[in-house]
């Protein structure tokens, strides 16, 4: 019930800045909208892009496609929608992640703050640490406590560098004195 209120809320915010960009440009008249996913498909980005798209097509009247552009932890296809035509017929859907990525990296081919503009949010979506049952832990305090016995530590693995995911569990083993490798 809360998420479909968030996903109509959001379709409502993004097809009113939409038409209010159709009705001050001349040159919106684009035959479909591009929601560039820059993650495989199958994961909450996407699937909540497919959500939002279903949703915004009636109300734009044109056909809106979901393209994954999977890769770099998501800089190819945010790359993609920074060197797109600003006409408002390109969206990137991302996560706000993307506001640690100069930090993340040392080299960025767009400024996401000053080459994208936020049009507003999608939801929120939960992050959980599993293990397979085989690891000898079944809590969190198991699993540091894992990491220090080994002196290789635990792998562990995200969906990209630099991603809340990646950043939260190296900050959790910092704080812990744990030792976590990443493995993408």
């Amino acid at each position: 019930m809360l998420r479909e209120r968030v996903v109509r809320s959001f379709v409502v915010l993004l097809a009113a800045g939409l038409t209010t960009t159709a009705s001050f440009g001349a040159d919106y008249d684009c035959p479909r909208v591009t929601m560039i996913v820059p993650y495989p498909a199958g994961g909450a980005t996407d699937v909540a892009a497919r959500l939002i798209a279903d949703r915004l097509e009636p109300l734009l009247k044109k056909s809106v496609v979901v393209e994954n552009r999977a890769g770099a932890t998501g800089n190819i296809g945010t790359l993609a929608v920074v060197n797109a035509k600003p006409d408002g017929c390109t969206l990137l859907v991302n996560a706000a992640v993307i506001a640690t990525f100069p930090s993340s990296f040392s080299k960025l081919a767009y400024d996401p703050i000053k080459d994208l503009t936020a049009v507003g949010g999608i939801g929120i979506t939960p992050t959980l640490l599993v293990a397979a049952k085989s690891v000898p832990a079944d809590d969190l305090k198991g699993l540091v406590q894992l990491s220090k016995q080994r002196a290789e530590g635990l792998n562990f693995s995200t969906a990209g560098y630099g991603l809340l995911q990646h950043l939260a569990v190296e900050e959790m083993a910092q704080r812990a004195g744990a030792k976590f490798v990443h493995v993408v």
